[in-house]
């Protein structure tokens, strides 16, 4: 990979080492663990989902930077169904502009809220995902 190409993002659920998506990242350079700091995680079942938490920075969500390339940013696009599903939008991590994906969630309230995985931690529990 060019590094004068490559472009930063940050994988919270199936993409992350161990993850049942993370043939996506093949061929790209894991940077380091991290946590994105107001945002809020959310278990959608088969995949977590984050969404800013307005006016909260204390809730945090831990995960992983990756380089990756133009042609991988689209491949990412397209599994998280960027712009309809999740949105992509720039966020600082570990003092960088860094792409991450949002859900643009159709719950809301008390039904969001049950879903709320508190510790910002994809799989909950350990283990594979």
């Amino acid at each position: 990979m060019n590094i004068d190409n490559t472009i930063r993002v940050f994988v919270y659920g199936t993409l992350k080492r161990e993850g049942s998506l993370h043939v996506a990242l093949d061929g790209c350079e894991f940077v380091e663990d991290a946590t994105l700091e107001g945002a809020r995680m959310y278990n959608l079942g088969f995949c977590p989902a984050i969404v800013p938490s307005a006016y909260v920075k204390t809730d945090t969500v831990e995960g992983e930077v990756w380089l990756i390339d133009g042609a991988t940013l689209q491949k990412l696009d397209r599994i998280e169904g960027h712009p309809t599903l999740y949105q992509r939008r720039r966020e600082i991590i570990g003092g960088e502009p860094t792409w991450v994906y949002f859900l643009n969630s159709p719950l809301t309230g008390e039904e969001l809220e049950r879903r709320r995985i508190t510790s910002g931690r994809w799989p909950v529990g350990g283990g594979s995902i």
